[in-house]
């Protein structure tokens, strides 16, 4: 192994990323991942009017380095300048003058509704209507310049959700702060105390309830499948029969591996592994499904409101009640822009990619069809057209 150099991308400190990555990303993912990422954030702090005008990401050798850029601030800033200055910056800076301007207008109007409608109405349906299209394809069935083609389109559509992802960031994380701030100031009780009150408003956190509930429901009227389910048959044969059963329970399997299978399942890069690759997790899930398991129940954070508004003073009650009631509103935003967005698209593109390996191998060029994960998208689009490494 080669001796690396991590040389530091830029003035200013910069720090390592571990909290999404815990391992140097792809290639593939590196080529384009990060500037769409950048991209996004910067769309939600300038709607918002937020004062960070974005973080920087840089790949060095491989691993991601950040460094956040206020607005205003010279690229390499490390330190807040003196208060006398900074209070004076914020009333004659043109730049921050105005996001002070939409961060109150933004709050007053509180257009994380606005958000929420366009994500309900237009972005969601939109991004599940295209998963959809791109699922549909038999990769294995393309020709080569088809493969090319859908290669690139499943990278676009990473691009686009990756973006939606982080334009929606403010959306729910705006509320949810000046909630939590309000709250925690009020009452004097911990950040973990207060997002107790959140406890099941994000439904799609809990997975794909609403499917596992019909192929619960197909089940209980098919005593083979139910039977063939709590037997030690390996977990990808059960998978496999209960998909090429006719009738409901077919139907429910396959809606149920369409809508949670291709999704990622241990992280986000396209080197990671979705969730069909790990049939016996699926498997724990069916069968936590057909126990009953998965019932929506009472919102759990309902449980603790009145003993958080308890300790509220009588006078900010009810603002507490608003602002709860705002934050609640947005809190599933925080897990469904991904679940409904580059969860689904990366799978989609490590799909596309395994099949690229796939015939690489015949070619002689791989011996892994997961190597291909460590090449970019022109790289491989290179290989495929006959060139080499």
């Amino acid at each position: 192994m080669k001796n690396l150099e991590f040389e530091v991308p830029g003035p200013g400190s910069w720090t390592l990323e571990v909290l999404h990555y815990n391992r140097p990303v792809s290639r593939y993912a590196g080529q384009h991942f990060f500037d769409a990422l950048m991209e996004g954030m910067r769309q939600s702090n300038e709607h918002y009017g937020t004062p960070l005008e974005k973080l920087e990401f840089q790949l060095i050798n491989r691993f991601i380095y950040l460094q956040p850029r206020p607005v205003g601030a010279p690229p390499g800033a490390t330190d807040l300048p003196p208060k006398w200055l900074f209070t004076l910056m914020q009333y004659l800076h043109p730049a921050i003058r105005k996001r002070r301007k939409r961060a109150r207008w933004a709050v007053a109007e509180k257009i994380w509704r606005n958000d929420v409608a366009l994500w309900d109405n237009e972005v969601k349906p939109a991004v599940l209507a295209r998963a959809a299209e791109l699922r549909a394809v038999d990769v294995a069935a393309l020709s080569g310049d088809e493969l090319i083609t859908h290669l690139q389109e499943t990278s676009d559509f990473v691009l686009e959700t990756v973006i939606n992802h982080h334009r929606f960031t403010n959306t729910f994380g705006v509320p949810l702060g000046i909630f939590l701030s309000q709250t925690m100031d009020w009452t004097g009780l911990p950040a973990g105390d207060c997002l107790r009150l959140f406890e099941g408003y994000s439904e799609v956190s809990r997975g794909s309830i609403a499917e596992l509930g019909n192929l619960r429901e197909a089940l209980q009227s098919d005593s083979e499948m139910s039977a063939l389910i709590g037997s030690d048959t390996p977990s990808d044969s059960i998978l496999e029969t209960l998909r090429e059963r006719s009738g409901p329970v077919g139907d429910a399997v396959t809606s149920y591996i369409n809508g949670a299978g291709y999704c990622m399942l241990t992280g986000y890069d396209v080197a990671d592994l979705m969730a069909i690759e790990s049939p016996d997790m699926m498997m724990r899930l069916i069968r936590t499904a057909l126990e009953g398991g998965t019932e929506e129940g009472q919102l759990a954070g309902n449980n603790v409101t009145a003993t958080v508004r308890a300790a509220v003073p009588d006078e900010h009650k009810s603002e507490f009640d608003e602002l709860l009631t705002e934050a609640r509103l947005t809190y599933r935003m925080r897990d469904e822009r991904g679940a409904n967005g580059d969860a689904m698209s990366v799978a989609l593109s490590r799909r596309a990619v395994l099949e690229a390996g796939r015939r690489l191998i015949e070619q002689n060029k791989l011996k892994d069809p997961k190597e291909a994960a460590e090449a970019t998208l022109d790289e491989i689009t290179g290989l495929l057209r006959g060139g080499s490494f």
